[in-house]
This record gives C-alpha cells, structure tokens and sequence, in this order.
C-alpha cells in the first residue's frame, strides 16, 4: 500500500506540473515484465478529451522484456519490478522525452531530423565521456571501446527515434534507447522499441515538439498510472 501511494503521489506531481504540456503520447505496453512482444498505440489531446490516433501496432521491445529505466518518471516506481541496466536486452519503462528524429535520408518532419553517416555512432561504453550520446567519429577524442554504429547495413536504422532514457548518463543505467525499424526475422531487440519503416516514418512525420510529445513504456498493468488518461482496450 505504501508503494502505490508513493506512486500516485509521485504521478500526481508531474500531470499538474511539466507533463501537463504534453499533448502526444506514444503509448507501448506489454503483457508481461518479460515479453519481447507489445502494442503501441497514440494519443492526441484535442478539444479538452484524450483521443486514440491509428491503429494499435503490433511491435518488438526488448528480447529479455521491460525494466524500471531513468526518466521523467521519477525512481521511486521500481519497487519489486525489474530495473533495466546496460547490456540487459531490456527496453525501458517509464516516460521519456523524444528530442529528435534520425535517418539516412532527410524527410520532412516537425520534429528535428538528423542525418547520419558511416561516422556517427552512439558510445555504449560507461567508462566514456560521451556514453549514451551519437557522436561524429571523426570529431570526439576515442576514450570509448565499445559503440553502435548509425548507419547499418541491414537498414534498422535507415530511420529512428532518440528516445531520452537515462539522460544524466548514470554509469551501467542503459544506453543508445531507440525506436527503429524492426528485424525481419521477428525477434526482440537489444532494449530499443521496433515496427515495420512504413509504421515509423508515419510516426515520425506526426510528432509535433510544440505539443510536448512523449514515450511511455510499461506492463499492461502499470501503464495505466503513467498516463492522465485511461487507454482504450
């Protein structure tokens, strides 16, 4: 009981504060803490009610499932629950803020759009001064032993989303958190969320900054509390 007070105090807090801004969500929940398997739904605020945009999506989280991530969430929700650390195969739960879009080839969007080339990677490595953030190769001192590569061959990440988890770059917490395009063979990611490219690019042209968009990421169970509405089942 303790815990979920703490919980909806904590909730409470944010929705009358900054989050009240916030007029997009993406919304992804999953049946279980260990499930690669989710759904993603949208919302938009529009005059004065919550309403569901699209369809519910089919998509991959995290092959070994959701953890407890850093976010606007605030860290007293972890409880009993799984946290998420680097290297875990987990995606992160929580609420995230979603800073820019990238790719390969430039598209029009409202949100900021990246390009990336053979050079940028985003740094994995805790020991790092540039851990969790995508860096020009060519222009950062190398004091990193391990990284992802932006642009792949295999096209996961011919267009994404940074997703803003563990933004203090706290040593170990997880890195490099993406939404991306997903693997053909249908397995779970490395901790990033992932749909088919014709999914991402609709989601990318429709998020808005000047409309506070977020990523909210739980269990069935727990998502609820993370929203200032209830979604629709």
């Amino acid at each position: 009981m303790k815990r979920v007070v703490c919980l909806l105090f904590s909730f409470a807090s944010l929705f009358g504060g900054f989050l009240s801004d916030t007029r997009q969500y993406i919304v992804v929940h999953s049946a279980s803490w260990s499930s690669s398997d989710a759904l993603l739904e949208r919302y938009e605020l529009s005059g004065g009610s919550w309403h569901r945009v699209g369809k519910v999506l089919k998509v991959k989280i995290g092959r070994n499932g959701m953890g407890w991530g850093i976010g606007l969430h605030g860290s007293d929700v972890h409880g009993s629950d799984p946290r998420k650390k680097e290297g875990d195969g987990k995606s992160p739960a929580g609420i995230f803020e979603i800073p820019f879009a990238f790719g390969q080839n430039k598209i029009r969007t409202k949100i900021p759009f990246k390009v990336m080339n053979e050079h940028h990677i985003c740094v994995d490595d805790s020991r790092s001064k540039h851990y969790n953030r995508i860096v020009d190769s060519r222009r950062v001192e190398k004091d990193y032993g391990s990284f992802e590569k932006m642009r792949l061959r295999s096209g996961l990440y011919r267009y994404g989303l940074f997703v803003s988890h563990n933004s203090p770059r706290i040593p170990k917490e997880g890195s490099c958190i993406f939404m991306h395009i997903r693997r053909s063979d249908g397995k779970g990611t490395a901790g990033c969320t992932a749909m088919t490219r014709k999914e991402l690019i609709k989601i990318i042209k429709w998020l808005d900054p000047a409309k506070k968009p977020l990523l909210v990421q739980a269990t069935d169970d727990r998502i609820g509390s993370l929203l200032p509405f209830t979604p629709k089942k």
